[in-house]
């Protein structure tokens, strides 16, 4: 008989139209931050394998806010906060003896966390972010459903209690699913044998310099990239491994444009990639401008999306930068002169791929998976102690 009355209850519950809307924002905005939380574990690892469908331009752009420093606390996605936060909210709005002051406390602290991260996102990272801002709408249609909400106590106390600890146990679970469904599949073999590479790596030296450096200058990691723009493992390395690897060691990357484009590297007859001369020297004319990343980011994430390299027009059209200032760093011509001593130095060390790094001088031909290169890094910190 109780359990009968019970279903009552919850039909005629759900048949209010602010409870089920309340119910479905919930359920949306849990969806969508699991997915965010899942999108996250596979930056980190290098899983992605192209871009988002969030990410369609250099400012609406999710895989780039997925690598700031923002996107998780204490190694652990926001997103797996909000859905928890998400589920909790809406126990607490249908447990019984709970007051609304309670309910509304819990919906204003998640309010605040939504306008604290437009904030970032808007003022520090400038960077727009489609899956952020479904999430913030999400909570705003459950709060406001809320407000619509009659109380119903359609949950008692201990049953809420309940389904709290079997929400975080599968909340829990989710976490470890999808961060274990990241992690390279690599023997411990394998990992000791690149350890033992790195070990016995002769390092080269570098002569050239880059005005392209970023992180943290006098580290004692110190990675040279030799890149070329219309390069898709290139593009994967910059838009994907780096700034995971910046975020977690404190290293200077020295990034070299190798174009691989027989217009103005002399070891290519052909034009293997057509464009990449220009867009390496604009490229290099906008680090004056600190635009370079933002260029570089626009050129690489067309390449990798639509599979093909744009023109500089192309690359510039919409593109927020000085024109008189890089029009008049083309013509002086200084960055080109630039960019054939770079061409010089990557032929003297008979570079035949893109990219090459050069991790404190040791040679790493191609883009490793992210769970390699980290071991690569952790060997060489050991090295140099």
């Amino acid at each position: 008989m109780d359990f009968v009355m019970l279903v009552t209850k919850w039909a005629d519950a759900l048949k209010h139209p602010a409870i089920l809307l309340q119910a479905l924002f919930s359920l949306l905005g849990i969806w969508i931050l699991l997915w965010s939380a899942n999108h996250w574990f596979a930056m980190q690892a290098g899983t992605l394998g192209g871009p988002s469908f969030c990410s369609f331009s250099s400012y609406w752009n999710c895989d780039r806010v997925a690598l700031t420093a923002y996107a998780s606390v204490f190694g652990i996605p926001v997103g797996l906060f909000g859905a928890a936060w998400f589920f909790v909210c809406l126990l607490l709005s249908w447990t019984e003896g709970i007051s609304r002051k309670i309910v509304l406390s819990a919906y204003g602290l998640a309010w605040l966390s939504c306008l604290y991260f437009a904030f970032v996102l808007l003022v520090q990272l400038r960077m727009g972010c489609l899956v952020c801002l479904l999430g913030y709408l999400a909570w705003a249609g459950a709060g406001l459903s809320l407000f619509f909400s009659p109380r119903m106590g359609l949950l008692s106390r201990f049953s809420s209690g309940f389904c709290f600890l079997v929400g975080v146990l599968l909340l829990s679970f989710a976490g470890l699913r999808m961060s274990s469904s990241h992690v390279g599949d690599f023997s411990p073999e394998e990992l000791s044998r690149l350890r033992d590479n790195v070990r016995q790596a002769t390092a080269e030296r570098i002569v050239i310099d880059s005005p392209m450096r970023y992180g943290t200058t006098g580290s004692d990691l110190v990675v040279h990239e030799f890149f070329d723009y219309g390069c898709p493992a290139c593009a994967a390395a910059f838009l994907h491994t780096l700034p995971v690897l910046m975020n977690e060691f404190e290293m200077e990357l020295i990034s070299i444009p190798y174009p691989r484009d027989g217009r103005c590297n002399p070891a290519l007859p052909d034009n293997v990639r057509s464009h990449s001369c220009s867009l390496s020297e604009a490229g290099l004319c906008l680090r004056e401008q600190n635009r370079d990343k933002d260029f570089s980011h626009k050129v690489m994430n067309t390449l990798l999306e639509e599979n093909r390299l744009i023109s500089l027009e192309e690359a510039l059209r919409g593109f927020r930068h000085d024109s008189a200032a890089l029009q008049s760093c083309l013509d002086r011509g200084e960055m080109r002169e630039k960019l054939q001593e770079m061409i010089v130095e990557a032929n003297r060390l008979q570079i035949r791929a893109t990219p090459t790094f050069f991790i404190n001088g040791r040679r790493m031909q191609g883009a490793l998976p992210i769970p390699l290169f980290r071991v690569v890094l952790e060997e060489l910190q050991l090295l140099e102690k």
